[in-house]
């Protein structure tokens, strides 16, 4: 999988290859923030999946919360397949959240909510996308 220009290769994603299939470190369209106030959401962005299925996000949140991810069949990201794949957050521990059950999706989104009352530190905030 190569991308010939910036334009083709719009999320700035980064391949990596692997035997038997791709593996992108993609750059989501809006960065990770240091912190999310009480009681709110981050989105990273509506991301292309450019032909993966396998789609997983880490982070790390001081405070509860819920990380996410949102496919969609659609490039911008308007018609959403499913509901999203959560996975809850624990105070100060890494969560992570994949899917890869094989169906295509044309983009995806990942969401961090910090559901407390206090506001959250974030770190160790990764994406991931594999296969062809």
């Amino acid at each position: 999988m190569t991308w010939p220009n910036e334009q083709s290769n719009p999320a700035g994603a980064i391949p990596v290859y692997l035997t038997g299939g791709a593996v992108i470190i993609p750059t989501p369209p809006v960065a990770f923030p240091a912190t999310i106030a009480a009681g709110a959401t981050f989105n990273a962005g509506i991301m292309p999946t450019l032909g993966c299925k396998g789609l997983a996000a880490s982070a790390e949140l001081n405070q509860t919360g819920v990380l996410s991810i949102q496919r969609y069949i659609d490039l911008a990201g308007t018609i959403p397949i499913g509901a999203a794949i959560t996975q809850a957050m624990t105070a100060a521990t890494l969560a992570t959240v994949s899917v890869n059950d094989g169906l295509p999706a044309a983009s995806w989104q990942v969401s961090i909510q910090n559901t407390s009352g206090a506001l959250g530190t974030l770190t160790n905030a990764a994406l991931l996308q594999t296969g062809t």
